[in-house]
């Protein structure tokens, strides 16, 4: 499910990949977390970004790059233990060849259509979620959620943070979670 995290952490996450594109360098996702932290340092919910939750902002970034009919620059991410993407993506696409049609690709058009793109994004989860909560209203549902799901996986104190910021966004206790927690 898409969130508002997921959106602004793609939207971080997009300038980068471009920079990338056109030099045809790649990232590990490491990397990728370190430099998102490195440019926004003052973002409460990227400094709880970690490498292993990048991968659902790159599916939205393959949507995108998908839809426009632009090669996919999710290629540039791999596997810092194989220097290559996993198995599934090389199932649908051949990153070799995404990567080498990244460099060739003129991007200066595409990100004002990245951005329409997560406004879409934005305005769908806008009319389908909650009311937005009072800090304390999302202290307390994240509460009662742990009370309810003893054995369920919580967020560490240094991600409670961001998952209150999704709770203020109006979204579920089940989606806050996953959205910041890594897979």
């Amino acid at each position: 499910m898409t969130t508002i995290v997921g959106l602004r952490i793609a939207r971080a996450i997009y300038p980068i990949l471009l920079e990338h594109g056109r030099t045809g360098t790649l990232l590990t996702y490491g990397q990728l977390a370190d430099e998102l932290k490195r440019r926004h340092p003052d973002d409460e919910v990227i400094a709880n970004v970690i490498p292993r939750s990048l991968g659902p902002r790159l599916l939205l970034l393959r949507a995108f790059t998908s839809e426009q009919g632009y090669p996919d620059l999710s290629s540039l991410v791999v596997n810092a233990a194989t220097d290559e993407v996993g198995d599934a993506y090389s199932q649908d696409l051949d990153p070799k060849e995404q990567r080498e049609l990244v460099r060739a690709f003129d991007w200066s058009a595409a990100l004002p259509e990245f951005d329409i793109y997560i406004e879409r994004g934005l305005d769908g989860i806008s009319k389908r979620q909650r009311p937005r909560r009072s800090r304390d209203e999302a202290k307390n549902a994240l509460w009662q959620f742990a009370k309810a799901n003893p054995g369920a996986h919580l967020p560490s104190p240094a991600q409670r943070e961001a998952v209150l910021q999704v709770l203020m966004d109006g979204e579920d206790v089940e989606v806050a979670i996953a959205d910041v927690l890594p897979r």
